[in-house]
């Protein structure tokens, strides 16, 4: 039995679907295909197959008429699919 996790999320998530495109540059550019999970006004949680996709990572996105930066938070590996949480960043002014 997995022990309970205190909800650390400040916004309410929603469950969504759809493709999700990550664009990296580590070191050199990286397309990652991914699909949604679930969003928020902050961020939102993707699935995908790609092993290098870490924490502290910065990509560029495009998901659900949505586009911009995201800092990768966190990712795990649950049930043979990566999972990784994203912050959506501040426009620049």
């Amino acid at each position: 039995m997995e022990p309970q996790r205190e909800e650390r999320r400040r916004s309410v998530r929603t469950a969504r679907e759809g493709p999700v495109t990550l664009r990296a540059a580590m070191p050199a550019v990286r397309i990652i295909h991914a699909q949604l999970m679930d969003e928020s006004i902050e961020g939102f949680r993707v699935s995908h197959q790609d092993r290098w996709l870490e924490s502290g990572v910065v990509v560029e996105f495009e998901a659900a008429g949505r586009h911009g930066s995201a800092r990768v938070m966190w990712t795990r590996r649950q049930h043979g699919i990566n999972e990784s949480g994203l912050y959506i960043l501040p426009k620049a002014e």
